[in-house]
């Protein structure tokens, strides 16, 4: 390789080198943001599912006293003795 022809390539290779670079860390950074809203969007998701089940354990909660009500109710418990006579 000639000295005319390497003096030419080292610039063309560390320019090409830099491009790159930057294309490679907009490229990360791309990703990370993409990460990041991923990240948000399960967060809120999970928030959701956290209320939902939380509901649900307060209308089962509320059932159990009512059941438990019937079932202690000296009512319920003679017809159950009744019953089984």
């Amino acid at each position: 390789m000639s000295p005319a022809t390497l003096a030419l390539l080292i610039p063309i290779i560390a320019i090409a080198g830099g491009i790159l670079l930057k294309a490679y860390r907009t490229h990360i950074a791309h990703k990370q943001e993409l990460m990041q809203h991923e990240i948000e969007i399960k967060g809120k998701a999970s928030q959701q599912k956290v209320a939902n089940l939380e509901e649900q354990v307060a209308q089962l909660t509320q059932r159990v006293v009512t059941l438990e009500a019937l079932v202690t109710d000296s009512r319920y418990q003679l017809q159950k003795d009744i019953d089984a006579l």
